[in-house]
């Protein structure tokens, strides 16, 4: 018997590659060579555990983090009719709320029945949420009560303890992580930008297709894969500021004209 737990959504891709699966085995014996090929299919970054090791741990990579999102989605949604709902905030965003709000959108846009299991299935949920709700208390305390000695200890708890139980490695990769998804929504918000489908998966077309902006005297500040719902591949391409309108449009035409790819609405 085996448990496998991918740790994403369905993917558009074939595979789970870049993706983790948590496997669970127990009493797997004349299974194991299918179950190991399985894997290696898969492609996935297979992490074995016990079925109870999983369950604690999922209480922090899923539920804590599933119930801190709703709770704040439904922050949102009561303070929508005082400074509106969210596309009236997102002209303020910061890179840390609009990936709080991509999070809370993923998670209200899949099936609800999967996140009400995670949070009702697992016995060590209530135990994680009783130290959360402690923790956010203990905020709550502290800003009522306002003085040097509350702003002090909101350093010591809630900045320094963490910070040097982290550790200085495990927070420059974190801030790392952050610094280079803030990079990817910067390119992405980037308006001097096209996208292309790629028809031909080989060998050579994306130097094709970059050759041809090379030809028109174009560019690039950035390029971006990504896969559509029907499993196309999407490249979008970025421009540096000030790049001639008119040699982008011609790359355009010749882009589609000459069978490269197919350049989707601007």
């Amino acid at each position: 018997m085996v448990g496998l737990h991918p740790m994403t959504a369905p993917p558009k891709a074939p595979t789970l590659k870049g993706r983790v699966m948590v496997v669970c085995e127990a009493r797997l014996t004349q299974w194991q060579p299918f179950v190991q090929q399985l894997c290696e299919a898969l492609e996935a970054e297979c992490v074995r555990a016990t079925p109870e090791h999983h369950d604690q741990v999922m209480a922090l990579v899923q539920a804590m983090v599933h119930a801190t999102h709703l709770a704040q989605a439904g922050v949102l949604r009561e303070y929508a009719p005082i400074l509106g709902a969210l596309p009236a905030l997102m002209p303020y965003r910061s890179a840390s709320f609009e990936l709080d709000t991509a999070i809370i959108a993923r998670i209200l846009s899949l099936n609800p029945a999967i996140y009400e299991d995670i949070q009702f299935g697992n016995p060590h949920v209530a135990p994680m949420l009783d130290r959360l709700l402690a923790q956010l208390q203990q905020l709550r305390a502290q800003l009522e009560q306002g003085d040097d000695a509350a702003r002090a200890a909101f350093r010591q708890q809630l900045l320094l303890d963490n910070r040097d139980s982290m550790g200085a490695e495990v927070l420059a990769d974190g801030n790392y992580t952050f610094e280079r998804v803030g990079y990817l929504l910067a390119d992405l918000t980037e308006r001097n930008a096209i996208s292309v489908h790629l028809p031909e998966d080989r060998p050579g077309s994306l130097r094709e297709l970059l050759h041809v902006f090379e030809r028109h005297g174009v560019s690039l500040a950035s390029i971006h894969s990504s896969r559509t719902p029907a499993g196309e591949v999407h490249f979008r391409v970025g421009f540096v500021v000030g790049s001639d309108a008119l040699a982008l449009q011609a790359a355009a035409i010749e882009i589609d004209a000459s069978g490269i790819g197919r350049v989707l609405v601007r």
